[in-house]
């Protein structure tokens, strides 16, 4: 099945998995026949507006006909618009009720009455959150809540139009996750969709629909078409997804440890990413199938070595023998399967001594994120080695010349548990650094903040 010429996927592991779960999730509350049956509208289409003066009451005819196509009534939102400069340069805004009898705001740029491509786009994306507070709201809470609300308008035949519209630059995080900002097990999703990561949502949505040839790929711009075409090939050649195509908008239950042995010996690599994620929340699982996890230490995509080492961290006593193939690791070329292994090095781990060494050096690691975290993990140890201190104070001044806050915390919270005053020791090793004294000082003495000017959480990136 997967010979020298058989199709490839062009997205990275790690977020085509993202991709095909929250696709998957979605589904189970739009409905797979929902999706299935919707119509998927094209520039050109009948039901768009034909003639477009720019007025205030075309562009709130506008909206109201994209709340239609999404299901949700006009008269639920509260409709209003503002200068582009009040939004910070993106085009519009959602916040949610405060109460349970408020209605929701969209909040629109009025430049966007002058392209209506492009608020059709906006308002999809708007009107996404509304669909996401109602039918899932733990996804509303979550870290990648914006990625998820982006792939909404495409479960209601808006997914061209928007791909088409929103000139996406899109915002990576760390790529292929296992950042300080996210755990072990999670692909770091941050900021909007971009064409290529969009072309697979229209793949799957193709896919699900058993379109082999979808005549609506032809209005799909190129950016989005060069991904969506080979991922249509590769989902209709191999099935390798997240998710069954016979089992699509359904909710399954947890797997089993047999579930989980028969999808790690397959063929299927998206769903060993997959499986290798959720045994990190299935520790007893993990624990009797380490010796076929370990393998995949080695596997040639990082995001696949990366949840590798996540899901043996899950195990609360690894044998030696795993244990010594985790750290291998260390001289992986990647800082973020680095930065997973630092999950395994805790107390109780059975081998404290290596742990511990392994932990020192990590906090000279390269990769700022991966150093980070090794400080976070020798925090959880009740004792450090010599050194520490200096190792401490060496992360400090890395974090403070990058910029990170979530290092200079973690650099600071370890220093504190190696002195009483970390002040004094700070002010002394770092007197002649305003930059580093000024940072350290926001974070020892934080500013009361006072009422704050309206925010807007939600608002659509600048790249749009």
């Amino acid at each position: 099945m997967f010979g020298l010429f058989s199709p490839r996927c062009p997205l990275e592991i790690g977020i085509k998995a993202w991709i095909e779960r929250r696709f998957r999730d979605l589904a189970a509350g739009i409905g797979a026949d929902r999706i299935r049956q919707t119509e998927i509208l094209t520039p050109g289409h009948s039901d768009l507006p034909q003639s477009f003066s720019g007025s205030e009451q075309d562009l709130a005819s506008l909206f109201g006909q994209v709340c239609y196509w999404m299901d949700q009534p006009y008269e639920a939102f509260q409709l209003a618009t503002t200068e582009d400069a009040q939004l910070g340069g993106a085009s519009g805004a959602y916040l949610g009720p405060e109460t349970p009898t408020d209605r929701p705001r969209i909040i629109l740029a009025r430049s966007l009455a002058q392209d209506p491509s492009r608020l059709l786009a906006t308002s999809a994306y708007l009107i996404g959150h509304e669909v996401v507070r109602q039918k899932f709201p733990e996804i509303a809470r979550s870290q990648d809540a914006s990625w998820a609300i982006d792939l909404v308008p495409a479960f209601y035949g808006l997914g061209v139009l928007s791909a088409n519209s929103l000139r996406r630059g899109g915002v990576g995080g760390c790529g292929a996750g296992g950042c300080s900002s996210c755990g072990p097990d999670e692909t770091a999703t941050k900021g909007v969709l971009t064409p290529a990561n969009y072309g697979h949502v229209l793949a799957l949505l193709a896919w699900v629909r058993h379109e082999e040839t979808p005549a609506w790929a032809a209005a799909v711009s190129s950016e989005v078409a060069h991904s969506l075409k080979p991922s249509l090939k590769y989902l209709t050649k191999t099935g390798d997804c997240v998710f069954n195509r016979d089992d699509f908008g359904l909710t399954l239950g947890d797997r089993s440890a047999s579930d989980f042995r028969a999808i790690l010996n397959s063929p299927f690599k998206t769903q060993h990413f997959e499986a290798l994620r959720e045994l990190v929340r299935h520790p007893e699982a993990a624990t009797e199938l380490a010796s076929e996890i370990e393998p995949f230490l080695r596997h040639r995509e990082v995001s696949v070595r990366r949840q590798a080492a996540a899901a043996l961290s899950a195990v609360p006593n690894l044998t030696s023998d795993t244990f010594l193939e985790m750290l291998r690791l260390l001289d992986d070329p990647e800082g973020s399967v680095r930065g997973a292994l630092t999950y395994a090095l805790r107390p109780g781990c059975g081998e404290e001594e290596m742990a511990l060494e392994a932990l020192m050096k990590l906090m000279n690691d390269p990769h700022l994120t991966t150093a980070g975290q090794a400080a976070s993990a020798l925090s959880r140890f009740d004792d450090h080695p010599i050194g520490t201190l200096d190792a401490g104070l060496k992360l400090l001044r890395r974090g403070v010349a990058k910029c990170n806050d979530d290092v200079v915390g973690v650099a600071l919270d370890l220093l504190k548990l190696l002195t009483d005053d970390v002040e004094s020791l700070v002010a002394t090793r770092f007197n002649d650094d305003d930059d580093v004294l000024h940072m350290v000082n926001g974070h020892l003495h934080p500013e009361a903040t006072g009422d704050e000017a309206l925010s807007l959480p939600m608002a659509v990136p600048p790249s749009v």
